[in-house]
């Protein structure tokens, strides 16, 4: 059997974090951790395999160009995929950005399907 994928959700929003993780768990093939600030985040990042990160941009402890930085830094998988979540003009966010594993950048709220299809593309779709 395959070892099931790791999915690190990071928001400072309870409802953000309950929607995300409720979506991502009808695909069922996901283990999934949450993280409410980029403290905790980097802490999950530095003691679990982690494949994907889904992270909002602002939180209220560090915004997500640094919680990508430390992650290269300190986490188990430092090249371990990125996708940028934030209610703040992608355009805008794209000039901001300078970390290699952001994979993309979504405006919230962030659409079923296009997470779906984004999650399998990052990590795979065994």
């Amino acid at each position: 059997m395959l070892k099931q994928k790791s999915i690190l959700i990071v928001d400072d929003d309870r409802l953000a974090l309950t929607l995300y993780r409720e979506v991502i768990r009808r695909f069922k093939k996901y283990q999934i951790r949450e993280a409410s600030s980029g403290r905790e985040c980097i802490a999950i990042a530095s003691t679990h395999p982690i494949d994907l990160v889904i992270l909002d941009y602002q939180l209220d402890d560090m915004n997500g160009q640094q919680v990508c930085r430390e992650i290269q830094e300190v986490g188990l998988n430092p090249q371990v995929p990125v996708i940028i979540s934030s209610m703040r003009d992608r355009s805008d966010l794209k000039k901001e950005i300078d970390c290699e594993n952001v994979i993309k950048i979504v405006q919230k709220p962030y659409a079923v399907d296009e997470m779906n299809l984004d999650i399998t593309q990052a990590v795979g779709a065994d």
